[in-house]
């Protein structure tokens, strides 16, 4: 990597870090989708960064996961949905929005809860390699 580009990456990184950090508070604003990409631009900008973010107990599991596997935990998929949920009910039944905005937030939410929902839960359980001992031999 160009050391021109890598300022660029760990400011974009820590712009996307901290939208995701605001997502955590806002129902419609994604967290996981920032906090990959802020991963991606660590990674790219300064492997230190990118090692912090790894090493945070509540983020970096998660994350570390998504990379290695394309897993969204169960619990992560249950408070997802939640909130998701919570936040249909208010917008579509109690909020003054227009009926586009409605439209626009049911839309949104049934994208990203199908999204989440067909994510594999664990990571697949890599075949047992048979030792060549035990092979049977070529015919």
């Amino acid at each position: 990597m160009s050391p021109i580009y890598r300022p660029i990456f760990v400011v974009a990184g820590f712009m996307s870090l901290a939208l995701g950090v605001v997502g955590i508070f806002l129902p419609l604003l994604p967290t996981t989708p920032f906090l990959l990409l802020s991963a991606f631009c660590f990674s790219k900008g300064s492997p230190r960064w990118h090692a912090w973010l790894l090493s945070q107990p509540h983020l970096g599991p998660a994350i570390a996961d998504w990379n290695r596997h394309g897993v969204v935990r169960p619990r992560a998929k249950v408070v997802c949905l939640s909130l998701m949920a919570v936040t249909l009910v208010y917008t579509v039944g109690f909020a003054t929005f227009p009926i586009y905005g409605r439209g626009l937030v049911l839309l949104i939410c049934s994208w990203v809860a199908v999204f989440v929902g067909t994510r594999p839960s664990h990571p697949r359980a890599e075949p047992t390699p048979v030792p060549l001992s035990q092979s049977q031999p070529p015919v």
